[in-house]
């Protein structure tokens, strides 16, 4: 029916996130009131080429389907919001791993739902991505998340200099970075044997390094 929540379509992440440039995925673990936040933080969404996918991480309730459900069927995300369920809880390492195997489209961005974006963080980010492509994107969270200034825009070829000029934890933030997926895909392997760390998406940066 015309009320039916947009993202109960027939179709998995994997083909939602192919018909757009940039998936903002948000990595949900029974906390819902983060979740609904976070996506309202991003209003108004008008950008065509970026769509939501919502990873629930819990086994146990139905709150942030149902809140991303209500979002859906309000229609201020068009057809670019998607809720995804793991059905097990995989962990707080496959949370972050996991939608690297679901996404599909050229850049991908995984947040954690306890933060907001800043409005015009999409207009600042996507220009960049679009006329630079860069394989990662490594941003201050003041950037995108506070405040709607760009301070500063480095290129860096090796991971001991973005170490010296940056914290330890800005460079393994998983909200810090936006990954060109191509670019990741192949490394994924790598990172998930990289488990143990609290980082393993910074596994692939440094391998994907150390390859050239």
């Amino acid at each position: 029916s015309a009320h039916r929540p947009r993202y109960h379509a027939a179709m998995t992440p994997q083909e939602f996130t192919a018909r757009h440039f940039l998936t903002i995925h948000v990595m949900a673990y029974e906390n819902a009131n983060c979740v609904l936040a976070l996506l309202s933080s991003l209003l108004p969404f008008t950008r065509p080429n970026v769509c939501i996918v919502v990873g629930d991480n819990s086994d146990k309730t139905t709150d942030v389907r149902d809140t991303v459900a209500a979002l859906a069927a309000s229609g201020e995300f068009g057809n670019r919001l998607l809720y995804h369920s793991y059905g097990v809880n995989i962990g707080i390492i496959g949370a972050i791993l996991r939608p690297f195997d679901l996404a599909r489209s050229p850049y991908l961005w995984v947040v954690g739902a306890c933060n907001q974006f800043r409005g015009g963080a999409l207009d600042i980010l996507l220009p960049i991505l679009e006329q630079h492509r860069p394989d990662v994107f490594l941003h201050y969270e003041d950037n995108l998340w506070r405040t709607q200034n760009i301070l500063e825009q480095r290129t860096y070829g090796d991971v001991l200099s973005l170490i010296r000029d940056h914290s330890h934890s800005i460079a393994t933030s998983i909200n810090s970075m936006v990954y060109a997926t191509s670019k990741m895909a192949p490394l994924l392997p790598m990172a998930y044997e990289a488990a143990s760390s609290l980082a393993p998406h910074t596994a692939m940066i440094y391998e994907g390094l150390r390859r050239g």
